[in-house]
């Protein structure tokens, strides 16, 4: 049986600085989810984590507590996304720009050619 969320911040890493609620718990770098505290309980595993939408990455993990805006980290991984040497590469920086507004960053209407397909075929955006 795998270690929990919780066990990893409370037992392993002490809880939360200054004894305040913990919020969520980042895992898998930028391109991983945030999971929040009603998740706690979830093991440590790559299936469970993909399962609440994150990843495992390197197993780093970010503790965010009750006073950490949820919307100020999203915008602070999006920026990291965007500027980073990954994400700069087109057309992946194209449609970083104006995130969640397809109007802003339009695909196009057929393939193109530079762009790399998954085994069945289909574009990889």
């Amino acid at each position: 049986m795998a270690v929990t969320l919780r066990e990893i911040v409370f037992d392993i890493g002490g809880g939360v600085p200054g004894g305040k609620k913990l919020k969520a718990v980042q895992t898998g770098g930028p391109a991983g989810g945030c999971i929040p505290e009603s998740a706690m309980d979830t093991p440590v595993d790559f299936d469970s984590l993909l399962a609440l939408g994150s990843i495992m990455g390197s197993g780093g993990m970010i503790i965010m507590d009750e006073d950490d805006c949820m919307v100020d980290i999203a915008k602070f991984f999006l920026a990291f996304s965007r500027t980073n040497r990954a994400a700069s590469v087109r057309p992946a920086a194209r449609h970083h720009t104006n995130a969640g507004d397809p109007r802003a960053n339009p695909r196009p209407a057929r393939p193109d050619p530079r762009i790399s397909s998954s085994s069945s075929g289909s574009p990889c955006w």
